[in-house]
């Protein structure tokens, strides 16, 4: 078994109505083609190996765009389209990480002071960029007690910023004039407890931290977390996982635990148009294998079973971001190629797969998606 890739991966989102035709497994194809869309431009986050270091990227319409040089060690996470320019984040650099942004290719440093630091997550509203993320090695003081520690941060047209309380941001949206960051707040596990644990919540325009409820006999014991959040005229969806049970999804805190999931999956994505709710990830597949899947409204569908295309090869996808556009469902993700023996960056338009990069024979991931209608 390959050991399962594992990233901060935040979903493109495009709220707009969405009607999705369950289709029949398919097969993939290794031919390595440009994505023809006569309804939308589809970009794709990620990045690609090359001589042993990672190199930031981005597919339009399956046109590779690589992002810094060879040896910066970059890796793009999230991804965000207006007009004709395109952001993408992520981080850059090996001994010493820093938080970047490239706009239509050229690099800008988040917190060029920080020790260290990395990009998760991007939206664009007007004039305003923001994008979450963290810092490291942040010193705080309390009493007699200095602790050294990560920082979660988020950034307004380069501006940092922190959410008192949160231990991870690992989505960020904006409806409207609201704006809300979605990932992990610290709790007191419970009440006869000093301990404390990591659960699921999200934030509004900087308020109080919303907690996502879970079955709770293990909560001391195991944390949960938001990957994913997306929003909807008055209704606010997260995706997530959570601790010793099965990924979930919460519509305005209700929790609905993911069929066909067990604690070794998550879900990494989700997008909805207020009446489908689509969350992206993976699920179990041959006992210790596991298969990119997306569910339309609590309902399972595998994207692919032989990422080779060959008969009897192992299982090991995910999908880890969903945008929607009309009729059309799209989802980015990976899986493991076993022609190669590295990962392949893959694209999904309803259920139909097409391999982006395999990186050069190397390894390639995508991250996150932007579709915007033409």
């Amino acid at each position: 078994m390959k050991t399962k890739h594992l990233s901060l991966v935040i979903a493109g989102l495009m709220l707009c109505a969405v009607a999705c035709k369950k289709s029949a497994l398919q097969s993939i194809s290794h031919n390595k083609s440009a994505i023809t869309d006569s309804l939308a431009d589809v970009y794709i986050a990620g990045y690609v190996m090359t001589k042993g270091n990672t190199m930031a990227a981005y597919w339009k319409n399956g046109v590779i765009t690589k992002l810094g040089d060879s040896v910066s060690q970059a890796r793009a996470t999230g991804i965000a389209v207006l007009g004709n320019d395109v952001y993408v984040v992520g981080v850059s650099g090996l001994a010493t990480q820093s938080a970047v942004y490239w706009k239509n290719g050229v690099a800008t440093t988040l917190s060029p002071n920080a020790y260290g630091a990395q990009a998760n997550c991007i939206a664009i509203h007007g004039n305003d960029i923001y994008i979450g993320g963290a810092i490291y090695s942040v010193t705080s003081q309390t009493g007699n007690v200095t602790t050294t520690g990560t920082q979660p941060t988020y950034w307004k047209n380069g501006v940092a910023a922190t959410i008192p309380g949160a231990s991870a941001i690992n989505s960020i949206v904006v409806n409207g004039n609201n704006v809300y960051i979605a990932g992990v707040a610290i709790t007191p596990a419970n009440s006869n407890s000093t301990n404390s644990t990591a659960i699921a919540a999200y934030w509004e325009n900087g308020g109080p931290a919303v907690t996502l409820s879970y079955p709770q006999s293990y909560q001391a014991y195991y944390g949960s977390q938001v990957n994913a959040i997306a929003v909807s005229g008055a209704d606010v969806y997260a995706a997530g996982i959570t601790g010793e049970y099965p990924p979930e999804y919460w519509k305005n805190g209700v929790a609905t635990p993911l069929t066909n999931g067990t604690v070794l999956n998550s879900a990494y994505g989700i997008a909805t148009n207020g009446t489908d709710v689509y969350v992206v990830g993976d699920i179990p597949a041959n006992g210790t294998d596991y298969a990119a899947a997306y569910w339309k409204n609590n309902i399972p569908v595998v994207l692919s079973t032989t990422p080779s295309g060959n008969p009897g090869s192992s299982l090991f996808s995910t999908a880890y971001a969903v945008a929607l556009n009309g009729k059309d469902v799209y989802i980015a993700g990976q899986a493991w190629d076993n022609g190669s023996s590295y990962y392949a960056a893959y694209f999904w338009k309803n259920g139909v797969p097409t391999i982006l990069s395999n990186g050069g024979s190397k390894g390639a991931f995508a991250t996150s998606i932007a579709v915007v209608p033409k």
